[in-house]
């Protein structure tokens, strides 16, 4: 499965003439006509999805929300991180955007779609370049998810050039074994990947806080 790479849209174009019209339908039958070899190339992202790749499509517990992922370690990990955003910061009603081509003018943050380690939380709300998409209170528990996630999980809204509020990606190779005692963790607090909702309630104690705000600083040191 592909996922469809982000694409920058300009303002709505000037009305079109009849006569441009029946001009434009005139040239778009004369390419129909042509040789198979002699037609105009297809656009195609530069940056295309790592075939070899082991991946498989999962449900968000909780949503209706699926999503592509590199398996192992990795949907865990995300699928953690995906799960308590549906559940603690907002419902996951739309798209969650995982394994995939990404288009050449996304962000580079974004690469890590192509190996499947990382997702983007519903797209169409939080676009790239958007901040202060996020109240307060749901930006401390995506802090909190990050302290969580042991500072291995990194989030787009840190992000320096274009931030994308939606994205969170693995900072290590998904077979990195921090990555993969991290996943083991989630998975013995939570039951199994992608379980039912965390009962995280602690999230706003002085202790927690602390542990969040000290995380966010180590990675705010990393690049994307």
């Amino acid at each position: 499965m592909t996922r469809t790479p982000h694409r920058r849209t300009g303002p709505a174009g000037p009305v079109v003439a009849r006569r441009t019209v029946l001009q434009v339908g005139l040239g778009l039958g004369v390419v129909a006509a042509l040789p198979l070899d002699a037609r105009p190339a297809a656009a195609v992202p530069v940056r295309r999805a790592v075939p070899a790749v082991a991946v498989a499509t999962v449900a968000v517990e909780g949503s209706g929300a699926r999503t592509t992922l590199q398996t192992g370690a990795a949907t865990t990990v995300l699928l953690h991180v995906a799960r308590r955003f549906h559940y603690e910061v907002r419902p996951v009603d739309h798209a969650v955007t995982g394994y995939g081509d990404v288009a050449p003018d996304a962000p580079a943050h974004e690469a890590h779609h192509l190996t499947g380690t990382a997702i983007d939380i519903d797209p169409g709300a939080f676009p790239p370049g958007a901040r202060d998409g996020l109240y307060p209170h749901e930006l401390t528990v995506v802090r909190d998810v990050l302290a969580d996630c042991e500072g291995l999980v990194w989030w787009g809204g840190d992000a320096t050039d274009v931030p994308c509020e939606g994205h969170f990606h693995l900072v290590p190779a998904p077979d990195d074994p921090a990555v993969a005692r991290l996943a083991q963790r989630l998975v013995r607090s939570h039951g199994r990947p992608g379980g039912a909702g965390t009962g995280e309630d602690l999230v706003f104690t002085p202790d927690r806080l602390e542990h969040a705000r000290a995380v966010s600083l180590d990675l705010s040191t990393r690049t994307s």
